[in-house]
């Protein structure tokens, strides 16, 4: 993944800069005041001082979202509830040509209320620019105001004329595993892809249904499955985190790729603050699974947050991981456990 770029230009006279993402192919200028925070990941902070000594913070994403405009609404109205927030709005305007999917809550952090813009520019482009702008609810309009300032001079790097997205003429880009002999050093779990004689098959054998079929699946020793409505939590002994996992099939579900990002895409808006973000590479593991990994750090309005994602398909069928954790070092201690279960797990169909 590229990494946005920040570019400063200070003309004669004129007190603002330039904010260049090649990753987004955007630009736009804002005043010079505004301090930019780069990220580790490409992700961008900006602080906006505001009238009276306020301030507020508008957060910059690139986002591989690919599914119809409604469904990133419906994503937003689900997170923001499941965090007890009051999702005041949800509208759509347009900028330079493509719609501009918006969504307005209100909220309280130690007493104090809080609004936060979230937007999503629905262009046709392998990553969209996300934003989300967050200040005190007495500042608000006037952050919201500096905000849209900014947003009139949103330009193309290149120069071409954004087109909105059409998710009708998407098509998954083909995942080919590495090979074995040459693992991507990479890639964060050290899956390697299993001999072609013969594949691992985990223990425990979990009972499920997926487009239809009686399926199982199969979990490496030590693992517990407990249902959870059409999924399961999976636990061990000595595991920090919670682990969430369901089956699918391609019959009545999305591909496990798109499944993977629309899984992302709904807990994105669990985080106040990311601070890291790795997306990895397709491997095979050990149970012949097609291995891949989302993973977000950073801070919810309660504490530290870490929301790992991943899939496995084999074939036709695919199982969907969320993991959670409220203490990056909860993970640290669980990463064993998990990359274990990851390389371990597998869906077949049932004798």
């Amino acid at each position: 993944m590229s990494t946005i770029a920040l570019v400063f230009v200070t003309a004669l006279g004129l007190q603002s800069k330039m904010f260049n993402s090649p990753e987004l192919d955007l630009s736009f200028q804002h005043p010079a005041n505004w301090k930019v925070i780069p990220g580790k990941k490409g992700d961008t902070k900006l602080e906006i001082p505001l009238a009276g000594g306020g301030k507020a913070t508008l957060e910059i994403f690139s986002v591989a979202f690919r599914e119809p405009a409604e469904r990133w609404q419906e994503y937003q109205l689900m997170a923001n509830q499941n965090l007890k927030r009051t999702v005041d709005r949800q509208w759509q305007e347009e900028v330079l040509g493509s719609p501009l999917l918006m969504t307005r809550i209100f909220y309280t952090v130690k007493a104090e209320p809080m609004a936060t813009l979230v937007g999503l520019m629905y262009r046709s482009h392998p990553k969209k620019l996300n934003f989300r702008l967050t200040a005190s609810s007495s500042v608000y309009e006037e952050a919201e105001r500096s905000w849209r300032e900014a947003l009139q001079s949103l330009r193309t790097m290149s120069g071409s004329m954004p087109e909105a997205e059409n998710p009708d003429r998407i098509v998954d880009t083909p995942i080919v595993p590495p090979k074995v002999e040459k693992p991507k050093p990479q890639v964060t779990f050290s899956a390697k892809g299993p001999t072609p004689s013969k594949l691992y098959r985990g223990p425990v054998k979990v009972s499920a249904r997926a487009a239809g079929k009686d399926i199982l699946l199969l979990l490496p020793d030590g693992w517990r499955a407990d249902p959870d409505g059409d999924a399961f939590i999976l636990t061990r002994k000595g595991f920090n985190g919670v682990v969430r996992m369901e089956v699918a099939g391609t019959l009545d579900s999305p591909p496990a790729q798109r499944a993977l990002l629309a899984s992302a895409a709904k807990t994105l808006g669990e985080f106040a603050q990311v601070t890291m973000r790795d997306e990895s590479r397709p491997v095979t593991t050990k149970a012949g699974a097609l291995l891949q990994i989302v993973r977000r750090e950073g801070r919810s309005m309660d504490g530290g947050l870490v929301i790992l994602h991943a899939s496995g398909a084999s074939g036709d069928y695919y199982w969907l991981l969320t993991y959670r954790a409220n203490d990056p070092k909860h993970f640290r201690r669980d990463s064993g456990s998990l990359d274990s279960l990851m390389n371990g797990a597998s869906v077949v169909l049932a004798p």
